[in-house]
């Protein structure tokens, strides 16, 4: 008779600790995009409260990371040598969002890491894309930045690891090399900012200081990036087999 009420509250202790672990996961997924959006965009090392509740609002749905940070690298791309006059943010890449997955046809899953997902032995297709990254034309001083990416994504590919895990984890592995790449290009920066100035050059009396500022350094970083055009994340999100076609 004194079982029933101790179940209850071991259940309850269980719905406690899942849904810290959502939390904690929610938090280090949240990082990765936040810290992705940063290397793309420059400016601001944060995000705005609007951008911070559309990204919870994609967490809880299961929207995979890789899709939003391909999503992120498209509307990039979008922007580049454009003369818009407002800073990148996840607000600007919905669209991108909603065509790379279905977000009316997405129910949550567990843990968007993978982590409780089957192994499903060597992914081949990320090893191919390992190989085109080893083969990738990068400047000089980024070689040793691409070969460690490539050693990475071998290694993932051979891990047994989920799709969704492997997705992710190959994504936080090419942020690492567009932030080396950016480190390892420093002395082009000026140049390429320079560049930059004369394209946006009409905005800078029609926006604010601050904002063309963050203009400035969204397109320097737009340049850098297509130094290496073939390491991107959406080749992954393609690879492991989740993505629609573009």
């Amino acid at each position: 008779m004194i079982e029933r009420p101790r179940k209850g509250r071991n259940m309850t202790e269980q719905s406690r600790v899942a849904s810290t672990a959502d939390v904690d996961q929610h938090h280090v997924l949240a990082e990765e995009v936040r810290a992705f959006l940063v290397s793309v965009r420059g400016g601001a090392p944060f995000l705005s409260a609007s951008d911070g509740r559309l990204l919870v609002g994609w967490l809880d749905q299961g929207v995979p990371i890789a899709a939003i940070l391909s999503a992120i690298e498209r509307t990039a791309r979008r922007r580049a040598g454009r003369r818009l006059r407002t800073r990148m943010s996840l607000g600007a890449c919905k669209g991108e969002v909603k065509k790379l997955v279905g977000l009316v046809q997405h129910t949550r899953p567990g843990p968007t890491s993978g982590a409780s997902s089957p192994s499903a032995g060597p992914d081949p297709s990320l090893g191919r894309f390992a190989d085109r990254v080893a083969r990738a034309a990068v400047p000089d001083a980024a070689r040793p930045a691409r070969d460690h990416l490539t050693r990475r994504l071998r290694s993932l590919a051979g891990s047994g690891a989920p799709p969704d895990h492997l997705a992710t984890q190959a994504a936080a592995a090419v942020r690492a090399f567009h932030e080396d790449l950016w480190s390892a290009t420093l002395p082009m920066h000026p140049a390429l900012t320079a560049q930059a100035h004369a394209q946006l050059a009409p905005l800078e009396a029609v926006v604010s200081a601050k904002v063309f500022a963050d203009l400035l350094d969204e397109h320097t970083r737009q340049a850098v990036r297509a130094l290496a055009p073939e390491v991107s994340v959406e080749p992954i999100w393609r690879a492991l087999g989740q993505g629609a076609p573009a």
